[in-house]
């Protein structure tokens, strides 16, 4: 530390020893202070007493966010989850978490039902008004589409038919790369590498929403949850 210099101390300069201990000035900046996130980082919840934001049309909090084990998180923009889509397009009831307990990794036969609704609101049709074409996406890796059978539309069994299908079969190349190579080897390892094996323990449908229309097909994002 310099101070000021003195009549007697500016016209003799005596050499000084470094003292121990002595505190080190240094002419390099300091590291920017860190910026305190605005919002909830991903795969956390939002902080204790954070206001809650629920979906439309849903009771409870939906699951946080997971990475589910990806080398990025997926590119798909978070949006507010609900049964009113997009551009007039509504989802039926039966397809909300309290409506029925729906697990992608088990058949069909396995889905139980909430009263009032049972199997037999399954073969409604998928949305109001109805669709021909259902293009579907699970976290941003796994996108496939499930086509009408029958000229009254895309039904809601379609659609789980669809996605028990479309989950169980094997992970393309480019697919499986946008997981961590841990679990790539984990799923490898086991005896079904399935596209649902990838997401771990989050196989429990969660939700599903209307992203956006185009030329009467219609594009949703699939929510899951953990088991």
């Amino acid at each position: 530390m310099q101070y000021p210099s003195t009549p007697s101390s500016s016209s003799t300069r005596v050499p000084t020893t470094p003292v121990p201990n002595a505190p080190y000035m240094s002419p390099k900046d300091l590291p920017p202070s860190p910026v305190t996130p605005t919002h909830a980082l991903p795969g956390y919840g939002a902080p204790i007493g954070a206001l809650q934001m629920y979906p439309m049309g849903y009771g409870a909090a939906p699951a946080p966010q997971a990475s589910y084990g990806l080398m990025t998180p997926p590119t798909t923009p978070e949006r507010a989850r609900g049964q009113r889509g997009f551009a007039g397009y509504a989802i039926r009831p039966v397809l909300s978490p309290q409506a029925l307990r729906f697990n992608i990794a088990q058949p069909l036969t396995a889905i139980r039902y909430a009263a009032p609704y049972s199997e037999r609101d399954t073969y409604e049709t998928f949305t109001t008004p109805p669709t021909s074409v259902v293009y579907i996406s699970v976290i941003g890796v796994f996108r496939f589409e499930v086509h009408a059978r029958q000229r009254s539309g895309v039904t809601v069994r379609d659609v789980l038919e669809g996605v028990l299908s479309a989950m169980a079969h094997t992970a393309t190349e480019h697919e499986a790369r946008c997981f961590t190579q841990e679990v790539q080897q984990s799923v490898v390892m086991s005896r079904t590498p399935r596209r649902y094996k990838y997401l771990g323990p989050r196989v429990v449908f969660s939700g599903i929403e209307v992203t956006h229309a185009s030329a009467g097909a219609v594009y949703c994002d699939l929510h899951l949850a953990t088991q």
